[in-house]
């Protein structure tokens, strides 16, 4: 049974829970009603800039949802101090609230409490400001606002606040997948990427090609806003899209039909029907499991695709965790398995692609445990 962890409504003096024991499970659930995100930019030595945006999804509701804003010192304190930031609203509307302010560098944590007033129960998101922070956000240029780490291919996008003139550099690599939990060797990425291209902007263009991109004040600068861009995400709709990700659940000769089917809808649906044994399994299957992929993608996208990550795979083979924690540098995902508690901990590895990048600690023992939640998936049994 999922668990949800909500707060009840109460004054600040009385918060007395630390950060790092709430659930925090409710970040990848999207039956919350709304959707809520914070990122950190700065284009300052001394401030720090933080977007906000809260979308309810219906219009009617956006009223009943009330944001507020605090300082915490640590993960571990209890109490924090709550402030009134002034915030430069882009745009409101029946269903999106969104803005930014700015706080002094060196301020830890900042912490964003979603309140549904009615039913008296709230939210808690929190970006750590003393982490590594991009220097400015990704933006369409068509006026459909702060987007996340992707974007459509072909659009035409910009950088917020706009620079005078960045370095983008583009690289078109396939990525690796990420190898089992229970795997003595990770999938590496090369240490040194050479990118497939380079060019001068003013902070706004067409992204034309699918793959990463890297924006920099120049190339030596440890600063850079990375992101990527796809034609068929974050939802997977094309066919040629649905073979890649069956790389968690299927033997290697499964997956080799799978993908040489390519856009032969006819021979790929006979390969999942091999692997289900029933049609009507093999429709729950890929209904069920490309939503998790889907999700993936929301979630986790970093200099790779969302569904490659160490926080995808898990996602798209156990579902959504239990519970979810945090520390300053690993987030522990929990899940009951047959009346046992099995626990993953991604250690947080920043790199110059993606400041909050994590990585599973593999372990031996998790093995028959994976291979139980694979033996579900190919069962349709989610």
């Amino acid at each position: 049974m999922k668990r949800f962890f909500l707060l009840l409504l109460f004054p600040v003096s009385a918060w007395s829970q630390a950060l790092n024991s709430i659930n925090y499970q409710y970040w990848y659930n999207t039956d919350k009603g709304f959707d809520f995100s914070m990122q950190k930019f700065s284009n300052t030595g001394d401030s720090v800039q933080i977007y906000f945006n809260l979308q309810a999804v219906e219009s009617s509701s956006i009223e009943r949802l009330s944001l507020s804003f605090y300082r915490f010192a640590n993960m571990s304190a209890k109490e924090g101090e709550q402030f009134s930031p002034v915030i430069h609203y882009f745009a409101n509307s029946a269903t999106i609230k969104n803005g930014v302010f700015a706080i002094k560098a060196g301020t830890d944590l900042v912490v964003a409490r979603v309140t549904d007033i009615a039913a008296k129960r709230a939210w808690v998101y929190f970006v750590d400001t003393s982490n590594e922070i991009v220097p400015a956000l990704l933006a369409l240029a068509n006026g459909n606002g702060i987007t996340k780490k992707y974007a459509e291919t072909g659009s035409t996008i910009s950088l917020w606040p706009q620079p005078k003139q960045v370095i983008v550099s583009y690289y078109k690599e396939n990525f690796p997948a990420g190898s089992p939990p229970y795997a003595e060797v990770q999938n590496m990425v090369a240490s040194a990427l050479k990118p497939d291209s380079v060019f001068v902007s003013d902070g706004s263009f067409t992204a034309i090609s699918n793959g990463l991109y890297l924006i920099q004040s120049d190339t030596l600068s440890k600063q850079a806003t990375a992101f990527r861009i796809e034609e068929d995400y974050p939802k997977f709709k094309k066919l040629a899209s649905l073979a890649a990700p069956f790389t968690y659940i299927t033997t290697k000769a499964e997956y080799n039909k799978i993908a040489a089917a390519g856009t032969d809808k006819r021979l790929f649906d006979r390969s999942i029907l091999a692997i289900t044994g029933d049609a009507e399994r093999a429709k729950f299957l890929m209904r069920n499991y490309f939503k998790r992929v889907e999700l993936a993608n929301q979630f986790f996208t970093s200099y790779k695709e969302g569904w490659k990550t160490d926080r995808g795979m898990i996602y798209m083979v156990f579902g959504l965790p239990d519970a979810v924690y945090r520390t300053n540098a690993s987030e522990i995902w929990e899940y009951a398995v047959q009346g046992d508690k099995v626990s993953f901990t991604f250690v947080r590895s920043a790199t110059l692609f993606d400041p909050d990048n994590y990585v599973l600690i593999r372990k031996k023992k998790v093995e028959d445990i994976w291979l139980q939640a694979v033996d579900l998936n190919r069962n349709a049994r989610f």
